[in-house]
Parts: C-alpha cells; sequence; structure tokens
C-alpha cells in the first residue's frame, strides 16, 4: 500500500531541543535510500543532529538503508554516526501511528580497527587469551 508520507521540504519540521532546531526527515516507502543519505549526511555536517522517522516496515528499511549510506558519505569528512532508535506516537489523517524515530547525531570518525595509533602499534589488538590455573 502506497503511503502518503514523503520527505518535507527542508525546515518543514524542525523541533526545539535545547534551543536548537532540529531537522526531522520523514522517510516513506517509496524514498530512495541514496536521496536520504544525502540529506542525513547534509544536516549532520550543518548541525550535528537529525531525526528520522518512518512508519510501517518499507519505510523502516529504507531508512536503515540511508543512515549506512549516508556513513560512508560522511568518511571524506572524518565524520560518522551515531543512530538510536525509538518509538514515535503520531498523528496522521486523524489517526495515531507508531513510527520508529532514529536520533541520529555525528562525531569524529575513530581509527579504523586494525590501524595504526599514534603510538606507531595496532589499534584494536586483542590481549593474548589467559591460561586456566589450576587449583
Amino acid at each position: 500500500m502506497p503511503s502518503a508520507w514523503a520527505l518535507p521540504p527542508a525546515g518543514a519540521d524542525a523541533a526545539p531541543l535545547g534551543g536548537a532546531a532540529i531537522e526531522t526527515l520523514r522517510v516513506s516507502a517509496g524514498s530512495r535510500p541514496n536521496a536520504v543519505a544525502g540529506a542525513i549526511a547534509a544536516l549532520l555536517r550543518q548541525s550535528g543532529a537529525v531525526e528520522v522517522q518512518a512508519i510501517g516496515p518499507h519505510a523502516v528499511n529504507q531508512a536503515v538503508k540511508a543512515l549506512a549510506v549516508a556513513r560512508s558519505y560522511l568518511e571524506q569528512d572524518h565524520l560518522d554516526l551515531t543512530a538510536a532508535p525509538s518509538f514515535v506516537k503520531l498523528e496522521l489523517h486523524d489517526e495515531e501511528r507508531t513510527a520508529v524515530r532514529f536520533d541520529v547525531t555525528s562525531h569524529a570518525r575513530g581509527p579504523a580497527p586494525g590501524a595504526a595509533d599514534e603510538a606507531g602499534e595496532a589499534g584494536g589488538a586483542v590481549a593474548p587469551r589467559a591460561e586456566p590455573t589450576s587449583s
């Protein structure tokens, strides 16, 4: 069933949080993940946070794919994102609907696993296994 939901125009769904407006992107089942990812990456570069909402399994799937693609878009800026999912009840066409909300924030990308750190040692190294002792 096609959804009446689509990405809103820029600034259409801003919600105040700590004095700053957080953009809300609404993702539908028909949303193109690459386009949504571009919007997510741009908003994270601009303000460091964005909210992504999706209603229904297909829309949530598109949103998750967009978050994965957005991570690759942010690599060149040495940024990564963190998404915290939650449920939110929305009023849509005089009906209460439950949406999945992703609170997305950006942060500096850490070194890749196995990459050399400043001391020249391998990052992400695992400590040797301790041998069991007999009692």
